[in-house]
């Protein structure tokens, strides 16, 4: 399991599902928390060398916020949303390694996938009414990593 920094973030204007003629003004943000995944490998191997790929299982923790308000001098209602999960889904990949003796060294491609994630939030109404949640959009937790590495075999 890895720690990560992984974030992504957007702003922009929506239209507006409530007929005003005030656009929506809204932030998002996801964050992966920490990730990992559970791999096999399948590959050639030729003098030093192995060529292969890798897939498998992946999982990891998936934060998400999402903050709209209508726009206008008066604003007729905001939406505010955070929440954490954890997420399962695939991965796949593929690498070189060359081995140096008892050592090698290898660089690995990994396509992570955990899937989609609904993203919903109550509107609150400028006056305190509260509708029931609203579906906002959705995210998706998918990225790539590049690793480079040495082995040591005992």
């Amino acid at each position: 399991m890895l720690g990560s920094g992984i974030k992504g973030q957007t702003t922009g204007n929506f239209s507006n599902p409530f007929g005003t003629f005030n656009p929506i003004a809204g932030s998002a943000e996801t964050n992966i928390n920490w990730f990992g995944t559970a791999r096999g490998r399948l590959g050639l191997a030729s003098n030093n060398w192995l060529f292969y790929g890798t897939g498998g299982f992946a999982f990891g923790e998936v934060s998400y916020s999402v903050n709209a308000k209508e726009g206008g001098g008066s604003a007729l209602f905001q939406s505010v949303m955070n929440s954490t999960s954890t997420k399962t889904g695939f991965v796949w990949g593929g690498g070189v390694e060359y081995a140096l003796g008892r050592y090698s060294i290898k660089a690995e491609y990994q396509h992570i996938d955990l899937g989609s994630i609904g993203a919903s939030a109550p509107v609150t109404f400028i006056g305190g009414a509260q509708t029931d949640n609203a579906h906002v959009g959705s995210v998706k937790p998918n990225f790539d990593t590049v690793r480079i590495g040495i082995n040591a075999k005992f």
